[in-house]
């Protein structure tokens, strides 16, 4: 960028002039009213000290005026100059802005050419003739793309990531790292992510709580909170020292052990089993087989539902606070 120096030249208009001209006639009528007086024939030593002290109240009152009105015109001026410094500061930050605002918007097209190539580069990662290692990097970067401060591609990341664990194996290390991810942007965006995989973990099963549309198959849950969720669904799972505060979706076969309950609903052929369960203040149970209870019961403090009684009351003991044994109380359950 070039640079122009500004030339300032004085210019002296013509009241500054005009000014000049009568300072120099004053002085000069000054210089000569004095040469006269001490010159001439004026009385007594004291008659020209009086004069000379009228003369000088008269010059002074002379120049002093044009001084004066001199001042005022050079305030004029300083104050038209910072006028026009001030014009020339506010036209220098006007132009910064749009410099500025230029700036962040090439850096957004930039990034978004960045996030384009990335979101290219990641699908050809993830295809089935990559190694594990390329597929691990290509759902980083999907992850990446999704999270992204930019939004353009986001949807397209997430789309693409749920793509890719549809209906594959989740002993893939690859499918369990893009499900926790797809998990993660669930959380981030505070909205589930609609996926279709089933999850298959017998000994340390992980319950996604920002997913929707997971198969739980044959997983052993202990100390869990099931107390939201999407549209999940489970396949003989078993349940031990959880909290099911929100309906568990049961297809086929789970048993519940020293588990607190207010939710449950089971389709076709689920056949439940409860044990040593707690149902103080249930409100919902749906099942269509006959479930199988051993040992429950409910704080009468806090009884189920009306309709929890009336269907499974008979299943039921109702006990006092003080009669309910510790050893019944599901255990601390993981946050």
């Amino acid at each position: 960028m070039e640079h122009k120096c500004e030339r300032r030249e004085h210019r002296i208009d013509g009241p500054e002039v005009a000014m000049i001209a009568f300072a120099g006639i004053v002085v000069a009528f000054g210089i000569w009213a004095i040469y006269q007086i001490i010159t001439g024939e004026i009385g007594t030593f004291t008659e020209r000290t009086e004069t000379v002290t009228k003369l000088g109240l008269f010059v002074a009152g002379v120049i002093g005026l044009p001084l004066a009105v001199w001042k005022g015109m050079l305030d004029h001026r300083q104050t038209r100059e910072a006028l026009r410094q001030g014009e020339r500061v506010q036209q220098q930050m006007e132009y910064t802005e749009k410099q500025f605002k230029l700036t962040e918007r090439q850096i957004a097209a930039a990034e978004e050419t960045n996030l384009a190539s990335i979101l290219e580069r990641s699908s050809a990662l993830i295809a089935d003739n990559q190694s594990e290692a390329q597929k691990m990097a290509g759902t980083a970067f999907f992850h990446y793309v999704a999270t992204a401060q930019t939004e353009t591609f986001r949807f397209e990341a997430i789309d693409l990531l749920s793509e890719f664990v549809a209906d594959r194996d989740y002993d893939e290390r690859t499918i369990r790292t893009a499900i926790h991810y797809l998990d993660e942007i669930g959380k981030k965006r505070g909205k589930r992510i609609k996926v279709k995989v089933d999850v298959k973990d017998k000994d340390y099963p992980i319950f996604y709580e920002n997913l929707t549309g997971v198969t739980y198959k044959n997983c052993d849950f202990s100390g869990k909170r099931f107390n939201a969720g999407g549209l999940n669904y489970f396949e003989e799972c078993k349940f031990a020292r959880s909290l099911i505060s929100y309906p568990l979706r049961i297809l086929r076969g789970a048993s519940f052990l020293d588990c607190e309950i207010l939710h449950i609903n089971s389709s076709g052929d689920a056949a439940i089993e409860f044990h040593n369960c707690d149902f103080t203040g249930c409100e919902h149970i749906v099942v269509t087989l006959k479930p199988v209870f051993s040992g429950c019961y409910f704080d009468l403090d806090n009884p189920p539902s009306d309709y929890v009684l009336k269907m499974f009351g008979n299943n039921l003991t109702g006990l006092r606070d003080f009669e309910i044994d510790e050893f019944k109380r599901p255990e601390v359950f993981d946050e």
